[in-house]
């Protein structure tokens, strides 16, 4: 699946360090229409992707953990299909398939895998402007 290509390649490829997540999709073929703000410790950056993907990446926040994430539009079931990709991902990794509670955009909760101090949470937006996106988050 794209989405996951992106999200191995951009967000866990960077090994934690946000500032070098930015630098790739800043200069990835695939992410364009990049739009950055932010001052002091407070970064945020956006990308516009192929194939109804986008990517952000946020640090420094003080109403969030900092992150990386690959954004899918357009999703069909975005809660059983979060489940099966983070399944996918946590049995790549060998690591056990965790379902967090609801927090923050996410009200139906979500699932995703501990990798060390950072975790991967895949989970269906609820408080966008549409019920069919699913983020696939890196907080490293």
């Amino acid at each position: 699946m794209e989405a996951i290509s992106y999200f191995k390649e951009y967000c866990l490829g960077s090994a934690g360090d946000l500032s070098r997540a930015i630098d790739s999709l800043a200069k990835s073929d695939s992410f364009g229409g990049q739009s950055q703000s932010g001052s002091g410790a407070f970064m945020f950056a956006s990308f516009a992707g192929p194939n109804d993907i986008n990517a952000s990446v946020l640090s420094g926040a003080s109403m969030t953990d900092d992150k990386c994430s690959i954004m899918m539009l357009n999703a069909a079931d975005p809660l059983r299909q979060s489940e099966a990709i983070a399944a996918q991902m946590a049995n790549t990794a060998g690591a056990d398939l965790l379902r967090y509670e609801p927090f923050g955009d996410y009200g139906d909760g979500g699932f995703g895998y501990r990798d060390g101090d950072a975790d991967i949470i895949i989970a269906p937006v609820t408080t966008g402007v549409s019920a069919d996106i699913v983020h696939l988050s890196y907080y490293p």
